[in-house]
């Protein structure tokens, strides 16, 4: 469901209002560059982050009357387009997943933990995750807890029910912990 914000934003981007579009692309261009910084090298993120929003910009502004039902799902939809698309004209480097989640995290952390402590959980939760023989759950894992999505949200970006989500979360979450385990043993 939009926020009347949004649908107002998407009205004038409809008649091609480049600042309301600048607005939509202030709000999201953060998480969609950290969705892609997990995916693809560093280096290519702010070229595929441009991408991402000229095609959203194509899609909205090219005349036709398309329904948005969640613009955050649908940036994310194109973003794992254009992600999938790269990674099929190119040999990317090994995304090194470790690395990524400690610098994502560590702006978060508080006091509480060390920065050791944080890194030792952080490569056991990689190293579980990197364990996880569905790439499916670690996609769903990755938008749950990285990216923020909402339940919604995953399942528009999946193309799955709200239901088969959840399960699936679930699921994933149940495989990292049984791989966590393992590896305490």
């Amino acid at each position: 469901m939009l926020k009347i914000k949004e649908k107002i934003l998407l009205l004038r981007i409809r008649k091609k209002d480049r600042q309301a579009f600048g607005e939509i692309y202030n709000e999201y261009a953060d998480q969609i560059y950290r969705f892609l910084y997990l995916r693809v090298p560093p280096a290519d993120c702010d070229d595929l982050l441009q991408e991402t929003f000229l095609n959203l910009w194509n899609y909205l502004s090219d005349g036709h009357k398309k329904e948005v039902a969640n613009l955050k799902a649908l940036l994310y939809k194109i973003a794992k387009n254009i992600v999938a698309s790269y990674h099929e004209n190119s040999q990317p480097e090994q995304l090194d997943l470790e690395i990524a989640v400690t610098e994502e995290k560590h702006g978060l952390v508080s006091g509480v933990a060390t920065e050791m402590d944080l890194q030792a959980d952080m490569q056991k939760i990689s190293q579980a995750m990197a364990a996880l023989e569905n790439e499916l759950y670690r996609e769903i894992l990755e938008m749950r807890f990285l990216d923020q999505l909402s339940h919604q949200e995953i399942a528009a970006v999946i193309e799955k029910d709200v239901g088969t989500t959840r399960v699936l979360l679930h699921r994933a979450i149940k495989k990292v912990k049984e791989e966590i385990g393992k590896s305490e043993q």
